[in-house]
């Protein structure tokens, strides 16, 4: 990432450059991040294309009111990191969790369809994910079995089994897994297959369902289709269903930072799930 992207990066997210390429700040990074840009999937719900060339990704998240899911989150957050000078290393991960409450068995025979970053302080590694959604941890998660991350608004853990790494949140008072990944070998090739297949097949969640997500200090705003979300300190304190476009849009502005109007196909995919009624 050049100069002028990064300088605008820090711009548009408010986050300070730090001297220190120490944890705080990777914190600081991640925090504002996740503050700054939704976690969404409009382009696969409209059968656009999704693009991980850096300078598309630069284009999507700097010049336009977007977001985006896993695979461009952090791959665009990985530029930034690097070029900041943080040793920082994308891997495919397995999702276990794939939907809100639907809990899939760790053994599932799914394909490697989530994106992390890694990144190295010290010899210590740390899960740095800005594309999960509804369940992103708001802080760098020390890779170590056992060890227990609190947040302000969920707690989160690593479980180590042989050569793989599942990532576990605290949810309905329970440790459940939601992805695991490992420290195998990948290629930008794998990744473009792998957010080919997410953003093409009409069997994943994203080709079927407008999924929304970004936090707020101690908020989580969820969006799925018309159901609107918000959750405070991992609690749920109002849960409300769009009935109308402007409603949708007034939310999706607010407080997702986010207007993809201008995309084709836009308003009628979004009637199509107004007069759908969602469970």
């Amino acid at each position: 990432m050049d100069s002028n992207s990064l300088a605008r990066y820090f711009q548009k997210t408010g986050a300070k450059r730090l001297e220190q390429l120490d944890y705080n700040f990777l914190k600081h990074l991640q925090r504002t991040h996740l503050e700054t840009f939704a976690f969404e999937g409009c382009n696969p719900l409209l059968g656009q294309r999704v693009s991980l060339k850096p300078e598309d990704l630069i284009d999507k998240f700097l010049n336009h009111p977007r977001g985006g899911y896993c695979f461009e989150q952090n791959l665009f957050l990985k530029d930034v990191l690097k070029s900041l000078g943080f040793e920082a290393n994308t891997y495919l991960g397995r999702v276990i969790e794939s939907n809100l409450g639907r809990v899939i068995e760790s053994n599932s025979d799914f394909g490697r369809t989530h994106l992390v970053n890694v990144v190295n302080i010290k010899s210590d590694l740390y899960l740095v994910d800005v594309g999960f959604g509804g369940y992103n941890s708001p802080e760098p998660l020390l890779i170590q079995d056992g060890y227990i991350l609190e947040t302000n608004l969920n707690q989160y853990r690593i479980k180590q089994v042989e050569s793989t790494y599942f990532f576990q949140g605290w949810i309905h008072e329970d440790w459940i897994d939601l992805y695991s990944f490992d420290f195998n070998i990948y290629t930008f090739g794998d990744y473009e297959v792998a957010n080919w297949y997410t953003s093409t097949n009409p069997n994943t969640t994203f080709t079927q369902n407008l999924n929304i997500a970004i936090i707020d200090g101690d908020f989580r705003y969820n969006l799925k289709n018309n159901i609107f979300s918000i959750l405070k300190s991992g609690h749920l304190v109002k849960k409300e269903i769009l009935q109308n476009f402007d409603h949708l849009q007034e939310i999706l502005e607010r407080y997702f930072k986010i207007n993809p109007s201008y995309l084709p196909g836009w308003h009628q995919k979004i009637a199509e799930i107004l007069a759908t009624d969602q469970k």
